[in-house]
Order: C-alpha cells, then sequence, then structure tokens
C-alpha cells in the first residue's frame, strides 16, 4: 500500500538518511520505488516474472484446452540489432499463434520518470503503453510466424491495451474466470512487493543518526 501510495516502504517519523547498499546508493526516502527496480533485488524480479508467466499459461491453457501452450519456445520470435529474442509463452491454435512476451513495469521508478514523455507520464497505464512499444522495437524484423502480445502488467496491477485486449479475446465471456485470475495476479505482485520492502529493509547502510 505505501508503495502505491508512493509513501514510502517505512513508517512515518523517520527522518534520516535511508540509503540502500546497493550500487546506486539510492536515498529510499526520495526515491521510494527504489526496492522494485534494486538490482540487488534482481532475484525477486525474475521469481515475479515466472510467477506471472506460469499462471497466465495456465489460464490460456485453462480457457483454450485444445491449444498447445508452450513455454519459452526455442524458435527465435524477434531479434534486434543481432540479439535473438523468444517469448515467453507460444500459443499456437492451428488457424493462429500468439508469441506472448511478459513484462512487469514499475510505472513511477526514477529510471522511468527520467525517459517518460509527458504524454505517458499523463496517461493512465502510460507505463505499460511505452513498454508494449518497445516489445514491438524489440521483436521488429524477426520470424513472423506468430501474433506478438506484449503482455504488460503495471506493478499496480494495471494490464496494459495489449494484454487487456488478448485477455478478452482468450477468456470471451468467462468473466469469473478472468476476475480469478486477475485477483490471483495481484497477489502475486503484492507479494512481491512485500519481499522487495524486507529484502532492502535488512541492507541499509548506517548513516549516523539523524540529518
Amino acid at each position: 500500500m505505501r508503495s502505491r501510495l508512493l509513501s514510502g516502504i517505512y513508517n512515518g517519523g523517520i527522518h534520516r538518511l535511508l540509503i540502500c547498499s546497493c550500487r546506486s546508493r539510492a536515498d529510499l526516502a526520495r526515491d521510494v520505488c527504489h526496492p522494485a527496480t534494486c538490482l540487488l533485488n534482481n532475484g525477486i524480479t525474475v521469481e515475479r516474472h515466472d510467477a506471472v508467466r506460469d499462471k497466465l499459461a495456465r489460464f490460456i491453457k485453462c480457457m483454450r484446452p485444445n491449444a498447445v501452450v508452450v513455454m519459452e519456445p526455442n524458435q527465435i520470435a524477434g531479434h534486434r540489432q543481432g540479439n535473438p529474442k523468444r517469448p515467453d509463452i507460444l500459443v499456437d491454435e492451428g488457424a493462429r499463434s500468439y508469441a506472448i512476451d511478459v513484462s512487469i513495469v514499475e510505472p513511477a521508478a526514477q529510471s522511468r520518470m527520467q525517459h517518460a514523455t509527458l504524454s505517458s507520464l499523463n496517461t493512465p497505464g502510460g507505463a505499460a503503453i511505452q513498454e508494449e512499444e518497445a516489445k514491438k522495437l524489440e521483436y521488429r524484423g524477426g520470424a513472423h510466424f506468430a501474433t506478438l502480445v506484449p503482455f504488460v502488467v503495471e506493478s499496480t496491477g494495471r494490464l496494459g491495451p495489449a494484454a487487456l485486449a488478448f485477455m478478452n479475446r482468450v477468456s470471451g465471456d468467462a468473466a469469473g474466470k478472468r476476475g480469478k485470475f486477475l485477483l490471483e495476479l495481484s497477489v502475486i505482485l503484492a507479494r512481491a512487493m512485500g519481499r522487495y520492502s524486507v529484502h532492502t529493509r535488512s541492507r541499509l547502510l548506517p548513516t549516523g543518526g539523524n540529518q
């Protein structure tokens, strides 16, 4: 809740520097979203991504039992500047295939705020939309055996337009199952945020008292 309100991960009344021990030496009183982007928390980030990917794959298989759902397929779906790319999930429905690339973004991260356009900052879901465009560039020029779905989720739970459209298409009229998936997705994101907070608290640098 504190992270979503941009109030930081610490109780009020603390008036000292809160410096992370990572290379950036970020002050958490100023960069309240740092725990979610800190490189020392990368293990949690990977686990969060994989949990969302796995949950999505199971949901697709539940809604489309006849589809072939492959996790991290070997086929290269696209490339940019010679770097191979492959999707997280490949869904083959026979007449149509989808290459799904799962991504989770932190809307208020300083790294994003510094490079975001004014339009994306003022647009609800702007972080997800910006990440969708970046994913399209990464896969541009690659093999077109499947329709790319940049499945972007903001850390607050908001789905990007492409992810939302894909969810609606796959689930159809099954609003209950779609709602259950979104609830379970929110739980994954909330648990990860809690772990970010705990891990970052444990490695604050000593600052020698109040400032």
